[in-house]
């Protein structure tokens, strides 16, 4: 998770800085390699979704929400449950 991370926020501070090749770039990987989907408005990201079937045919969802550390957990941009924020 640690190396998503740096790349989502070297992903935003490029955007700031108006190195939108770097930033495309940064986002085409964290989206094809670790299926990683950003949300700049709401500045947060998730893996997402990922279905399959297990060994007995059932099928298997999986994807996990990850709040920036770019914004504050008590934010009012951060759409994660309050369960969630602990």
């Amino acid at each position: 998770i640690s190396a998503v991370s740096t790349m989502v926020e070297d992903r935003s501070y490029a955007k700031k800085r108006g190195e939108f090749h770097i930033s495309d770039k940064l986002g085409d990987i964290l989206k094809t390699k670790y299926r990683v989907k950003v949300d700049d408005k709401n500045r947060e990201w998730s893996v997402e979704n990922i279905v399959e079937e297990d060994e007995n045919g059932k099928v298997v969802i999986g994807g996990d929400y990850v709040p920036s550390p770019l914004c504050k957990l008590d934010g009012p941009t951060h759409t994660m449950d309050e369960d969630s924020k602990t």
